[in-house]
């Protein structure tokens, strides 16, 4: 998989975000004719948008964060900038000394949680609800532009500008922040969009070497997960894995291999050499700390299916077969391990109206075989509990599952000679494996959607079977057949 896109767009997808600060991009940065590129790409991408709406530079001195989300229809992900801090760092601006005055902290303290809840109703509230701070505000800035040491606001604005108005002279300052407010007043309403607009991740991974922007992000994600003191670790964790193992492919043919970054620490007291060893220890820790952590190998992915395994959706509820609850019906196959196949006894039996034992074998064996060959995810999983015993479940990117019965005795290999190939979706198994005693032909009866698949001959059930798992919905009409066939009274009509 692509480096870049094992950052910012991976398989499997997941859900929910993170973010990191911009810092470490512009320290470990390759330069072009003597400029940083990183620089000049947050530039283009983000100042000078910026700038064009606001028109003043010191409205952008605090660096932007970016966050990483999942796309609006739920398949991949993508990269933006944080609209969550850039709010959260104009909230900041009135809650000095000069907004505070005249206020109790009680009232301070419920004038910013305001701000808060009306950026949690949406950009129009929020963007309001500033411009409206931020007039009181520039109204009393004004009042100490023109009054000087007569204006009541006089000592507190003096009080602010002890803190954020160093190199300037106080007027200078007063001056410099009334006029920041003003373009704040006028540009809120133009801001528009601008955080909806996705940023180019291939284009911000041009700027950086690729093994400086490998270890750079497993640093980045390692350092916001442990950030997480409680709980299950953020999602974005899979890439630690995945570059572990990038490293272990890479050693083996360059034993030297060991890329460096220069790291500034969150206390942003200093920088520091950072290393793969340095990685490998941190990720060893990480590993002891949260031993729930899941290793899936995914097959092979053919060329134009990647977006089935970046469906959000799905994929979270197939990381639901590790639930405890399943986990007691069901055991993934161990890797390297395989469906036994059976041997016949080469004694040829006579013409009979049953099948004989090498008849049955042959059959089971070519069952296991195409469904061991079907493009189902990662690796069958094994029934355990006695509702489950000897059955096999495959599962699908498009969220079929399938359930098969090889053997009715797998250890002496006794064929199972009166089952049938189960067909659902994954809500269905999950919630079938989560009750007491599941009796399979009764629930399946319950589900929209849902067949058996007899097992007549070998080609007819092998195209129903490509059809079932190709098919997330049965058709109307085979619907309405199914919804006739089973309101039937049996007085009227027996069948099988």
């Amino acid at each position: 998989m692509n480096y870049v896109e094992a950052v910012f767009n991976p398989i499997p997808s997941y859900d929910g975000y993170w973010t990191f600060s911009l810092d470490n991009l512009f320290e470990n940065s390759l330069k072009e004719n003597g400029q940083n590129k990183f620089a000049q790409f947050y530039l283009k991408t983000y100042q000078e948008p910026l700038l064009a709406i606001f028109h003043n530079e010191a409205i952008l001195k605090n660096l932007a964060f970016m966050v990483s989300l999942p796309n609006e229809n739920k398949i991949g992900r993508m990269l933006k900038y944080s609209e969550h801090h850039f709010y959260i760092s104009l909230i900041e601006l009135v809650n000095h000394h000069l907004d505070r005055y005249g206020k109790t902290k009680e009232e301070q303290r419920n004038f910013i949680n305001g701000l808060i809840e009306e950026y949690s109703k949406g950009r129009e509230a929020i963007n309001l609800a500033l411009v409206e701070a931020f007039k009181t505000k520039a109204l009393k800035l004004k009042d100490v532009i023109d009054k000087e040491i007569n204006s009541e606001y006089f000592e507190v604005a003096r009080e602010d500008y002890e803190i954020y108005g160093k190199g300037e002279e106080f007027r200078e300052y007063i001056e410099k922040s009334y006029k920041i407010f003003q373009d704040l007043i006028a540009g809120m309403p133009r801001l528009g969009d601008f955080f909806d607009q996705s940023v180019d991740y291939h284009e911000l991974a041009s700027c950086f070497d690729d093994d400086t922007f490998s270890l750079m992000f497993a640093k980045i994600i390692y350092e916001y997960c442990v950030s997480k003191k409680e709980g299950p670790l953020p999602n974005c964790y899979q890439y630690l894995m995945f570059y572990k193992k990038a490293i272990e492919e890479m050693i083996k043919t360059n034993k030297r291999y060991d890329p460096r970054i220069t790291y500034i620490l969150p206390s942003m007291a200093k920088l520091r050499r950072y290393s793969r060893w340095n990685f490998h220890e941190e990720y060893h820790a990480l590993r002891i700390m949260h031993p729930e952590i899941k290793e899936i190998n995914m097959p092979p992915i053919k060329e134009g299916e990647e977006n089935i395994y970046r469906d959000i959706n799905f994929m979270e509820k197939f990381n639901h077969l590790y639930d405890q609850e399943i986990t007691l019906n069901w055991e993934l196959l161990p890797e390297g391990n395989s469906i036994p196949q059976g041997k016949s006894t080469g004694v040829n039996n006579k013409p009979s109206k049953t099948k004989d034992y090498d008849t049955l074998v042959r059959e089971v064996n070519e069952r296991i075989t195409t469904l061991e060959n079907s493009n189902f995810i990662g690796r069958p999983f094994k029934g355990l509990s006695q509702s489950f015993g000897g059955y096999y479940a495959f599962f699908y990117a498009n969220g079929v599952v399938i359930l098969e019965k090889f053997w009715d005795n797998e250890e002496r290999q006794i064929p199972v000679k009166y089952a049938a190939t189960y067909v659902m979706n994954i809500d269905n198994f999950l919630e079938m494996s989560k009750m007491p005693k599941a009796d399979l032909i009764s629930y399946i009866k319950t589900i929209p959607n849902s067949k058996r698949l007899y097992h007549t001959s070998f080609e007819s059930w092998q195209t129903t079977l490509y059809d079932a798992i190709n098919n997330e919905q049965m058709s109307e009409k085979i619907n309405t057949v199914v919804d006739f066939m089973n309101n039937l009274e049996s007085e009227t009509l027996s069948y099988e």
